[in-house]
Parts: C-alpha cells; structure tokens; sequence
C-alpha cells in the first residue's frame, strides 16, 4: 500500500514538472531581450517619426514589455520609444520579418510589425 502511494505522488510530481517545464522551453527565446539591425534604403514611418534611408537598431525589451527603440547603428541616439503589443505568428522565420502599411499618398510606409528571426512573438506596432 505504501509503495502505491510514493508511485502515485512521484507520477504527479513528474507530470507537474513536465506541464510547467515543457511550455516554457519554447518561449525561452522569445522572453529573451532581442536586438534587430535592420537597413532600410528608403525613408519608412514609425509611430510619430519618418526615418530616412540607412541602418536602424530595433531593441525589443522581451514579450513581457510594451515598448520597442528606435536607436540609430551607434546605439547613441534614440529616435524613438514606441508602443506595441505582441503578436504570434504559426511559422518562425529564419529572417527578421517586417510587415509594412501603406500610408497616405507620397508618405512613406508604416512598420506594422516586426518580428524577429528565430522568434514565433513579434511586435504589433501601435498607431
């Protein structure tokens, strides 16, 4: 009788371990702080600023932050803190994935989202 009893509590520790463990490993990177280089050769729009032509750092703080900088090849200037939500995405990509939206005519396209490569969580930018 005892030993069906430490059977049956070391089961249920194993499953509890593997139900908190095995969501987690997927996430491991996308939880991570990540970020983005990305060279544009044409001016582009993020909330609030038109960013010319030329090389931009993308710093994504984790899935659990809001906000994404725009910060210029140097990482010395910071052009802009923007606010996003996350998003998923079915199939991760080994490139960094950028979604644009066109803007009014003759303004420069939106980045909609970003997400990075390797990572199934992108950002939504919000306009």
């Amino acid at each position: 009788m005892k030993i069906m009893k430490t059977l049956k509590t070391a089961s249920f520790l194993l499953i509890l371990t593997f139900v908190f463990t095995v969501p987690m490993t997927g996430l491991a990177d996308d939880l991570a702080p990540t970020k983005v280089v990305l060279t544009f050769n044409q001016p582009f729009a993020i909330p609030g600023v038109v960013l010319g032509p030329g090389t931009y750092v993308f710093k994504i703080s984790g899935a659990s932050s809001e906000t994404v900088q725009i910060l210029d090849a140097k990482e010395q200037h910071i052009y802009a803190t923007v606010l996003t939500s996350s998003t998923r995405i079915t199939e991760t990509s080994t490139k960094t994935l950028v979604q644009f939206e066109p803007n009014e005519a003759g303004a420069p396209p939106a980045i909609k989202f970003l997400t990075p490569a390797n990572h199934n969580i992108g950002r939504e930018f919000v306009y």
